[in-house]
């Protein structure tokens, strides 16, 4: 899936638009065949250089409206950082990937992380 802006997902298009809103959870919430598809974790994806890093505690990108909707639909989320070369695998219970604007391209080996993650039946979001 591959959503063209990140406003979609953004605390204040969630909050004030209900369809926005649906669209996050139909992301999540989905039926597949593969082990994926009855994940229970999503994993947010930051692949380069965040605005902020993961230790100072920020909201990043606007996503704290995003994680309590995942939260209602029974879904736990992390966060991993990683730069070029560094998504070697996937945990077990990751159902979806959102890759949010990423600043490093990823490398042949992480494009087959990925590549098999989604046979698996994940879903891979790049926003």
């Amino acid at each position: 899936v591959v959503l063209g802006s990140l406003s979609l997902l953004d605390n204040q298009r969630l909050q004030d638009n209900a369809g926005n809103a649906q669209l996050a959870r139909n992301l999540v919430s989905y039926s597949a065949p593969g082990a994926r598809a009855s994940g229970s974790q999503v994993m947010f994806l930051h692949h380069g250089t965040p605005a902020c890093t993961l230790d100072e505690r920020c909201d990043i990108n606007g996503t704290a409206t995003l994680r309590t909707i995942l939260g209602q639909q029974g879904y736990s989320v992390s966060d991993v950082a990683t730069t070029f070369g560094g998504l070697a695998s996937v945990a077990p219970a990751v159902k979806v990937i959102f890759i949010f604007m990423p600043t490093d391209d990823f490398s042949p080996s992480e494009v087959n992380v990925l590549k098999q993650f989604a046979a698996e039946g994940g879903r891979v979001v790049t926003v």
